[in-house]
């Protein structure tokens, strides 16, 4: 089981170009690459997935399909779980550590429920030591059926080594920016569209 921890900020076309060119202080930038991003967030009829909290969603990440569970953790984590391919196969994610219940849920027939299409620049940071953030600058449409809504958003994610340098890292770029907290995931926001 990998445990998400993720800062997300509301952002504007601009203000991702001014991260990007700018950095982000106290780090040594590794790698850019920009990603293909489209989500396609499944449920059952009965929205299962939903009732427990749990997000069910199938992402190709420049052509290629990755399966992924999230789950809540503890202190706003998330655990997470995924696979590759584009149907979701309940063995594969309980052999990884998602929960048992999942047999019984992947046995009912899935839908749609919502979705993202968005470019993501993925910018893998480096702190001293062994430490790693992904800064992403996504930017994109979510949809919900017929309805859509504009996405543009910054996410820090910690990836390895103290969370602690990633969370000063989220408070400076906080600050910095002026950035606003997103306090609602893609999912969420598609989904009341």
């Amino acid at each position: 089981m990998g445990i998400e921890r993720e800062w997300k900020f509301q952002a504007t076309p601009e203000l991702l170009n001014e991260v990007q060119a700018n950095g982000a202080e106290h780090t040594m930038q590794k790698s850019v690459a920009t990603i293909d991003m489209q989500t396609t967030y499944l449920d059952t009829a009965e929205r299962d997935f939903a009732g427990r909290r749990w997000t069910l969603r199938v992402r190709r990440e420049n052509g290629r399909p990755v399966v992924t569970l999230k789950t809540p953790a503890s202190m706003g984590a998330r655990a997470e779980w995924e696979h590759p391919g584009d149907v979701p196969d309940a063995e594969k994610l309980i052999a990884l550590g998602a929960p048992e219940e999942l047999r019984t849920l992947l046995q009912k027939p899935l839908e749609t429920v919502c979705g993202a299409r968005f470019t993501r620049r993925a910018i893998l940071l480096g702190f001293a030591g062994a430490g790693l953030a992904e800064l992403a600058l996504d930017e994109g449409v979510l949809f919900r059926g017929e309805r859509s809504a504009p996405l543009c958003e910054i996410e820090l994610e910690h990836k390895a080594g103290k969370v602690a340098d990633t969370m000063l890292l989220a408070s400076m770029l906080k600050a910095r920016y002026d950035l606003q907290p997103e306090p609602e995931s893609k999912f969420l926001r598609a989904s009341r569209l």
